[in-house]
């Protein structure tokens, strides 16, 4: 049986092997088309204990200039950070964020950036309070 299964794959792979894949071809890419690229930094540990000081590092890049970064905090505490800046093309934050009165549960941190010409990136971190 192993033998007849084996014997009907072969051909079928040699098949497989010999279509045409489609190729789709990419636009080219300048400084005004990518958006922002945002990098969580830390902390590496994703549970944090309620009272502790839970403080997020990020890094945002773009070749274009960033114009504005906003962080929010929702989940078992709820609040917000904005940060401007002249149209630097690296910006570098560390968020305190106090989880004393908060409760135990899932913590999202969310960043959101802009860059001089409009475009527009997100990302998210989520912890977990206990």
């Amino acid at each position: 049986m192993a033998r007849l299964v084996v014997a009907a794959f072969i051909p079928l792979l040699m098949a497989c092997a010999d279509l045409e894949r489609p190729v789709f071809p990419l636009p080219e890419l300048n400084g005004e088309d990518v958006a922002p690229v945002i990098l969580f930094a830390g902390p590496a540990d994703s549970v944090v204990a309620i009272g502790d000081t839970l403080t997020v590092s990020l890094r945002v890049f773009d070749r274009s200039g960033i114009v504005v970064v906003t962080a929010a905090v929702s989940g078992a505490l709820n609040f917000g950070f904005a940060n401007a800046m002249p149209n630097d093309t690296l910006f570098e934050a560390q968020y305190p964020i106090p989880t004393s009165s908060a409760t135990a549960g899932a913590l999202n941190f969310s960043v959101t950036a802009v860059d001089s010409v409009g475009n527009q990136a997100a990302g998210l971190r989520r912890f977990i309070l206990q």
